[in-house]
């Protein structure tokens, strides 16, 4: 019994290489991630800064802040040695039905990252807001204000709980029929890299916080997650229905089928 005991004890500690996985990640997202969204929102806000936060929304916006933010995301994972290992068809299987799944926790862990101007901040919310229409804007707003509230502002935590979900046999409940998707028929190695993934940053949780502490941060990843993916999802609805949209919609798909392809 002892043994056991101390076996999971063992198995809860980090050991020098989780640390440097950990920190890998951390700069990979600075590295990719956050510097790719910044360059991209400086080229599209670069004639813009003259303008009053009141005025119109400018329609290229509509597309350009989901552009950025699948973007960075795509940049960042492209950055991990694990998404190199798996196959060609696992990769394409990834990049089209987990990217958009992720763009919601990606604002948040941009937001806290990266800072803004209040007149960036109110662009971006007003482009949400045209986006997803009145109803589901409070839907939201809401739900990005308890992930602000309730997540702990730790990079770690949430790039690893990213790069988690990132590596699920999917997150996405509903296939595009706009395009074909290969669906792999061995899925083991998704399944391998994301308990990798999740044991690691099991791990670091209990290392900081405590076993109790574990349980109730987890918790609250996957209850804001839950959330989101049920908003993100009518997000893609609007996106996909809406003839004012279109561009963006059509812009996001070369996007996750494209970029794998052309490199």
């Amino acid at each position: 019994m002892l043994y056991f005991l101390q076996s999971i004890e063992n198995n809860r500690q980090l050991r020098e290489s989780d640390w440097c996985h950990l920190s890998n990640i951390v700069a990979a997202y600075d590295t990719h991630c956050l510097k790719t969204y910044i360059s991209q929102r400086s080229t599209v806000l670069a004639d813009e800064t003259a303008l009053c936060q009141h005025q119109s929304m400018p329609l290229k916006h509509f597309t350009a802040l989901p552009m950025s933010l699948s973007a960075s995301l795509c940049a960042f994972f492209r950055a991990l040695p694990a998404f190199h290992s798996l196959s060609k068809i696992n990769q394409n299987y990834l990049w089209q039905n987990n990217l958009r799944s992720l763009l919601f926790p990606n604002i948040i862990e941009i937001g806290q990252s990266c800072f803004s101007e209040p007149w960036q901040i109110s662009r971006d919310n007003a482009t949400w807001a045209l986006i997803c229409g009145p109803q589901l804007y409070e839907q939201f707003a809401y739900t990005k204000q308890l992930a602000e509230r309730s997540l702990i502002a730790d990079p770690i935590i949430t790039r690893l709980w990213m790069v988690v979900l990132f590596f699920s046999t999917s997150l996405f409940c509903l296939y595009d029929s706009y395009q074909f998707i290969k669906i792999p028929k061995k899925k083991t190695a998704i399944i391998d890299i994301q308990n990798i993934y999740a044991t690691l940053l099991w791990k670091y949780l209990s290392n900081r916080h405590g076993y109790d502490g574990a349980v109730r941060i987890y918790s609250k990843l996957i209850n804001v997650y839950l959330r989101m993916q049920r908003v993100g999802f009518e997000i893609g609805v609007q996106v996909r229905t809406r003839s004012e949209l279109l561009v963006t919609y059509e812009t996001l798909n070369q996007i996750l089928t494209l970029d794998i392809r052309d490199r």
